[in-house]
């Protein structure tokens, strides 16, 4: 499945130039790798893996600058898209994601 996909499938609105300019590049495992622009989180990947009505649900990895990694599965496309294209990155991951399996 291609980013273009992921993104026509999910009701977010989205800067399509913002996110195709950020070097997204696919992994051997199909997950889609975004840098983003945080002090403490280096990039995330998004590797979806389920097709269930009413969207996508894959696993998000949160790479941090420290080299470590963290792994969230069974999260919504369109929960990682907010994630992504957060305002700030870091302050999504300690309100919305940290902590929570």
């Amino acid at each position: 499945m291609s980013l273009l996909t992921l993104i026509a499938l999910t009701d977010e609105t989205l800067e399509l130039d913002a996110i195709m300019s950020s070097a997204l590049a696919a992994d051997a495992a199909g997950g889609i790798t975004v840098p983003v622009s945080s002090s403490a989180i280096k990039s995330l990947t998004y590797a979806p893996n389920v097709l269930l009505m009413p969207g996508i649900w894959g696993d998000l990895t949160v790479h941090f600058t420290d080299g470590d990694e963290v792994t969230y599965n069974n999260v919504a496309i369109d929960d990682a898209v907010r994630f992504a294209t957060a305002s700030s990155v870091g302050t999504f991951y300690n309100e919305e994601v940290r902590g929570k399996s």
